[in-house]
C-alpha cells in the first residue's frame, strides 16, 4: 500500500462497456476512498481529458486503466498517444494499466 501513498490521488478509467466501468469503479472506491475516478468511454474522450488537464496545469493521473478491446481507438493505440501526448511531462508521468473483460 506504500506505493499507492506516493502517487497523485486520482485515477482515469477508459472503456466502451459501462458495466466493466461501474465494476472498477465499485473496487477502487473500496480500496481507495480518497482517490478521484474520472471515467470516460473512448480513447479519444480521454485524450482529450488529459489535454485539458494539461492545459489548465491541473496534476495528471497517477494511474490511468484502459480497455484493449474498444472501437475506434484500442487500449494499445490509446497508450501510444497517451506517451506521446505526455512525452513533455517530466514529473508527472502516470501507471498505464490495460484490461479485457
Amino acid at each position: 500500500m506504500d506505493f499507492w501513498r506516493k502517487i497523485n490521488k486520482s485515477i482515469l478509467i477508459v472503456d466502451d462497456n459501462v458495466f466493466n466501468i461501474d465494476v472498477i469503479v465499485e473496487i477502487l472506491q473500496a480500496g481507495f476512498p480518497d482517490y478521484e475516478l474520472k471515467t470516460c468511454f473512448s480513447g479519444k474522450e480521454a485524450l482529450q481529458i488529459m489535454r485539458e488537464r494539461m492545459n489548465n496545469h491541473i496534476p495528471m493521473f497517477g494511474l490511468m486503466i484502459f480497455d484493449i478491446n474498444m472501437p475506434e481507438m484500442n487500449g494499445f493505440v490509446l497508450e501510444q498517444k497517451a506517451w506521446n501526448l505526455l512525452f513533455k511531462l517530466i514529473w508527472d508521468k502516470p501507471l498505464i494499466a490495460a484490461l479485457t473483460a
